[in-house]
């Protein structure tokens, strides 16, 4: 997780599995980025996160994607 990304602010952390967006199950990363291509810049979603072994709901907001550095 880059510092000061959308990821980062919504406080995702490096070794998070997302296993869920908006309550639709996450199977692997395919399926992840067919549920973010489901929303718009601006949406606000909610990711199911397993940290340490422990399940908890982040709330993220889809920002559009810079130019790459």
């Amino acid at each position: 997780v880059v510092s000061g990304t959308p990821a980062d602010k919504a406080g995702l952390r490096a070794g998070d599995a997302i296993i869920g967006v908006d309550g639709s199950s996450i199977d692997g990363s395919l399926s992840l980025v067919a549920q973010v291509r489901q929303h718009s810049v601006g949406d606000k979603m909610t990711l199911t996160i397993v940290r340490n072994g422990q399940r908890t709901d982040i709330s993220a907001t889809l920002t559009r994607k810079g130019p790459a550095q």
